[in-house]
């Protein structure tokens, strides 16, 4: 699931830093510094070659660094000043330089620097008064922010619903990083393939757990037995004797060719691989966003029923529709 930063923005400095590297990019150059995995991260996320980036100091007992080290893409950073949410943006990669911060914002009073970096996109500007976040989290009306903040998993999951943020817009990437991608794998028969992807870790973004949590709980209130323990697959369903094997997929940009074809992939490959012949599940994509009339059409021709996420609910193929398998809400 997506967490919430929490950033104060309103003192002088503060208002400078925002003025220097998020109202306005910097140059991608000046990140060559950076360790080589980061930077090959930036340049595949911006290419472009400009950024909008923001940083937090370690601060004097270090508490900083382990805030900091919750956050990946996917995450949003509020900004605040007089006691409003002015502005907001999307994390896209987090990293740690002390060099390139002091570059970029030199040092505070107390010789720190902001080097507990994150770059940002998708920055957008708001004008909410911090006593309605307040509510939405569960705050006195009267808390202010102070300090790098970032609010825990149920906060954030409050916030983020009050907000009408869309969990589907973090990163840009060539390839949905909840792809189970094994390098060089061929298996010989179905016990190979058994044994090698069964034992196969997969890294799910917390996008993708979050949408995969909320549909299966959804199900489980419409009569459903949702299950997760099931690696590699996402999730299972089952009522009345019936199984259905489900796969999750986050569509990033609007782009619904991969997450479709994803699902296919893997739904099929699953059905062959981890059922006896004659217990094959039903099948079922669930995606962030809606896929389009026809690749619903497109995918019940192949006996997949399709259900997305759409304006706060949900939404299915017709077939999905039939089998109760598109969440009831309000």
């Amino acid at each position: 699931m997506a967490l919430v930063v929490l950033q104060p923005a309103g003192s002088k400095e503060s208002q400078k830093h925002y003025e220097d590297t998020v109202a306005n990019f910097v140059a991608l150059e000046d990140f060559t510094g950076l360790q080589s995995s980061d930077f090959e991260v930036l340049r595949a996320a911006f290419p472009a070659g400009k950024l909008q980036v923001w940083g937090a100091t370690p601060a004097a007992n270090g508490s900083n660094v382990k805030k900091h080290a919750k956050l990946q893409a996917g995450d949003f950073v509020l900004f605040a000043k007089k006691n409003t949410i002015f502005s907001a943006g999307t994390v896209r990669h987090t990293f740690r330089s002390e060099e390139i911060a002091e570059k970029l914002w030199t040092r505070d009073d107390d010789g720190q620097t902001w080097e507990l970096m994150f770059a940002i996109d998708d920055v957008r500007e708001l004008n909410i008064p911090v006593p309605e976040i307040n509510a939405a989290v569960g705050y006195k009306s009267n808390n202010s922010i102070q300090g790098f903040t970032v609010l825990d998993a149920d906060k954030s999951i409050n916030l983020i619903e009050f907000l009408g943020f869309d969990l589907a817009s973090a990163p840009t990437v060539t390839a949905d990083p909840d792809d189970d991608e094994l390098p060089d794998f061929k298996p010989k028969n179905d016990s190979d393939y058994l044994a090698t992807i069964t034992g196969h870790t997969q890294t799910k973004t917390r996008l993708h757990e979050r949408l995969v949590h909320t549909y299966g709980t959804a199900m489980a209130k419409s009569g459903f037995v949702p299950a997760t323990t099931v690696h590699p697959r996402d999730l299972t369903l089952m009522r009345k004797d019936r199984d259905w094997l489900v796969e999750v997929k986050v569509i990033y940009k609007g782009n619904a060719t991969d997450a479709v074809r994803a699902v296919v992939g893997q739904l099929f490959q699953y059905q062959h691989f981890l059922y006896p012949i004659d217990q094959k599940p039903a099948l079922v994509g669930v995606f962030s966003e809606s896929i389009g009339e026809a690749y619903a059409e497109f995918l019940e021709m192949h006996g997949i029923r399709s259900v997305w996420n759409e304006g706060g609910g949900w939404n299915g193929s017709e077939l999905a529709r039939l089998e109760g398998l598109v969440p009831v809400t309000g």
